[in-house]
């Protein structure tokens, strides 16, 4: 995701959601900011990862923005 950046403020926090409870770093979750870029990365990939993910741009610990999408899971079902 690009972020949009403001000049005179600063860079505002990222904040990722995986069916509005937070995600962290973690053997499998990947979380990436850098710059006006936020990335986030879910290895090996599992049907329970299928939800409504969100991110949220907090300035001074208030959201400002935010983007929601769906993740489906693509493969056979053991």
């Amino acid at each position: 995701m690009d972020i949009e950046l403001q000049p005179d403020a600063p860079a505002p926090a990222v904040r990722y959601l995986r069916a509005g409870r937070e995600l962290k770093n973690d053997s499998r979750t990947k979380i990436s900011t850098q710059g006006n870029k936020s990335t986030i990365q879910i290895r090996r990939s599992r049907f329970t990862d299928e939800a409504k993910y969100t991110a949220v741009l907090e300035q001074d610990g208030v959201p400002v923005d935010e983007a929601t999408w769906s993740v489906f899971v693509k493969g056979k079902r053991l």
